[in-house]
């Protein structure tokens, strides 16, 4: 009995950092830069170069993914493109 829990919660956690492979991957195809996005048209390079390093976008994607995945794991939801704060988890 115990083998059988020991195989499902491997392959629970196995099929959760699939999806959650899936799901930044799915994110880093959506067209547009979130960058100009939260700046603007009106940005000068350096601002974001600088928003770009804050926000590890100038790492390579696995990096990115790491960086993602452990904030997620801590409850770390970033900031919000749309409202410049930080996101909140709300049970």
């Amino acid at each position: 009995m115990s083998a059988f829990i020991i195989r499902r919660v491997a392959l629970a956690l196995i099929v959760v950092m699939l999806v959650s492979f899936i799901s930044f991957m799915l994110l880093q195809l959506i067209p547009g830069d979130p960058v100009l996005t939260m700046l603007g048209l009106e940005a000068t390079q350096e601002q974001i170069d600088t928003l770009r390093a804050e926000l590890w976008l100038d790492r390579p994607v696995m990096v990115q993914y790491g960086h993602w995945l452990g904030n997620f794991i801590t409850g770390d939801f970033g900031k919000s493109v749309m409202y410049r704060e930080k996101g909140e988890f709300r049970p």
